[in-house]
């Protein structure tokens, strides 16, 4: 079995007798033109004519990127097979064919599925709607993890289900930030956590080798550059890996492993740190101002659609969010309930996010488009009251999962094939809702305490 790293989270792994290229991303920006690859992607059009099988992980588009996917041959569109995930999957199904894949493959979960005589792939569905493709190849099995949030029960699952764990590929650093101001305190916890975690994936899988990636990227707008200063790099987490008493292979895009052999990652180390070095020459973009005028449209025609996918009752639950827009000076009251966008004046005023207006504009555009302003890390969340934030934002992840409440929609066969691997996969991640329900446990004392304090005056 090999390994090639292309970019970010985009490796091809070859087998005795088929070849597998993951999430391709060779060129542009992602989440709203907020994220940028770093390095740059390494790419050999004669590799395509080795590739068999493209799996695509879900569909954050660091990992289904369109503008690639356009890109690449008709010819090899028809020939090659994608591998995606069996569940809530008729959106990006039907995206895939419009751009030319004639041949997809649904993969379901915890099921190994063979491809040729030597290769077989097993699918983990985990939460979020991320999914990991473990590939065994002859007597080599390969965990790509990517960017999943994945447990330790998740991995005795995988453990189980798959034996031995030649090697595992994860990510390393920062995928976002969704924090107020402070993030000088909180980012570098944040780093510190995704390090952990990769070393945990890494001992509860048993791994021989952890390959980080899915982490070469930067932050590269003006709005967002902030995090860069935080993010961990390859060194980091190779040497952390070292410290941890972890092996692993440190793979610069255009390297190939041959898993099992000895790999140097001295070389790959040096050119990361070159890289490094000239960091503040690469391009960070300004967004563009949208007025408000621009703005109110695009919120009636998105609060529209969720109106027609939820009942009122479940609306009318949601209070107004006030959201600080900078580039325009002034505070937007934002109403789904009442469908209204309006402006709240100048000034310094009581918000609970702050947000340009051309993130915000493309939040509006699209069901994903609040998850994105997220991920781009171009949206602060205000400390001093966000219980309506968080009202709104279970509203909205609803909505951006396609599970839709009204009585029309409840029992439609999309609905329903939504809603059911999100009950599933909750049950096989016992301990992730149990981490969920405490931090709600926590928010909900910490705001009868307030209460009492209060009443006590």
């Amino acid at each position: 079995m090999k390994l090639r790293l292309v970019s970010h989270a985009s490796v091809i792994t070859t087998t005795p007798d088929a070849s597998v290229w993951c999430d391709p991303w060779l060129f542009g920006k992602a989440f709203n033109d907020s994220w940028s690859l770093f390095p740059e992607a390494a790419w050999d059009e004669a590799w395509l004519d080795e590739i068999d099988f493209l799996w695509i992980s879900h569909e954050h588009p660091d990992h289904l990127h369109f503008p690639t996917l356009k890109s690449l041959p008709e010819t090899w569109k028809a020939r090659v097979t994608v591998l995606y995930q069996e569940r809530a999957s008729e959106e990006v199904v039907g995206a895939l064919r419009r751009l030319g894949f004639a041949n997809v493959r649904l993969l379901p979960h915890r099921r190994e599925v063979s491809l040729r005589p030597r290769t077989s792939v097993s699918c983990f569905h985990a939460p979020h709607g991320d999914s990991c493709l473990a590939i065994r190849g002859g007597d080599r099995v390969c965990v790509n993890v990517n960017d999943a949030q994945v447990t330790e029960s998740d991995c005795r699952e995988i453990r189980a289900d798959l034996g031995h764990v030649d090697v595992v590929l994860k990510q390393f650093s920062l995928a976002g930030y969704t924090g107020g101001k402070d993030y000088a305190n909180e980012l570098p916890a944040m780093a510190e956590s995704i390090l952990i975690h990769m070393t945990n994936v890494h001992r509860w899988l048993e791994a021989d080798v952890t390959v980080p990636f899915a982490s070469f990227v930067y932050f590269s707008h003006r709005d967002n550059r902030f995090v860069n200063a935080f993010a961990n790099s390859p060194r980091a987490a190779y040497e952390r890996l070292g410290a941890e008493g972890a092996r692993s292979v440190l793979l610069h895009p255009g390297d190939a492993w041959e898993v099992g052999e000895p790999f140097d990652s001295g070389a790959s180390l040096a050119r990361f740190d070159a890289a490094g070095e000239a960091f503040d020459e690469l391009r960070f973009d300004d967004p563009p101002v949208v007025p408000l005028a621009e703005l109110a449209t695009a919120f009636e025609s998105f609060a529209a659609d969720i109106h027609d996918k939820f009942t009122e009752k479940r609306i009318g639950r949601v209070p107004p969010l006030h959201i600080r827009v900078p580039d325009l000076g002034e505070t937007l009251e934002m109403s789904i309930r009442d469908r209204t966008l309006v402006s709240l004046g100048s000034g310094e005023m009581p918000a609970h996010l702050e947000v340009g207006s051309q993130a915000l504009r493309f939040a509006f555009g699209a069901r994903f488009g609040f998850e994105t302003m997220s991920i781009s890390s171009r949206v602060f969340v205000l400390d001093d009251v966000d219980w309506p934030w968080i009202l709104n934002r279970d509203l909205l992840w609803i909505y951006r999962w396609g599970i839709w409440l009204k009585p029309k929609w409840l029992l439609s066969p999309a609905n329903l094939r939504r809603v059911w691997p999100w009950f599933r996969e909750n049950r096989l991640n016992r301990d992730y809702i149990e981490a969920g329900a405490r931090r709600w446990i926590g928010r909900l004392r910490e705001r009868l305490g307030a209460l009492r304090s209060r009443l006590s005056y």
